[in-house]
């Protein structure tokens, strides 16, 4: 699975996601724990350019991606991340 560094919260950078299924974490930090939220997205690139338009909380300055095949892969790569950073 592709994904992306951790990456500072710019319209820019979440121009360059994939349009393809996939998981995006939100960051307070770059620092791999400081995880805001955790979303599944049918489109990267659209979902996190629409985050942009409607806002996100003032915690979140950086974000990263992971690009998965489908949606179902995308549901338990979340799940698998959840548990890795200790969220519920």
């Amino acid at each position: 699975m592709e994904q992306s560094i951790i990456l500072s919260w710019s319209k820019e950078n979440a121009e360059n996601a994939p349009n393809c299924t996939g998981v995006y974490l939100l960051r307070s930090t770059p620092v791999n724990g400081d995880i805001v939220d955790i979303k599944t997205s049918p489109d990267l690139k659209t979902d996190l350019l629409q985050l942009f338009e409607h806002g996100v909380s003032e915690e979140v300055k950086y974000f990263n991606w992971v690009a998965t095949p489908n949606i179902e892969t995308s549901e338990s790569e979340i799940i698998e991340l959840k548990r890795r950073y200790h969220l519920s």
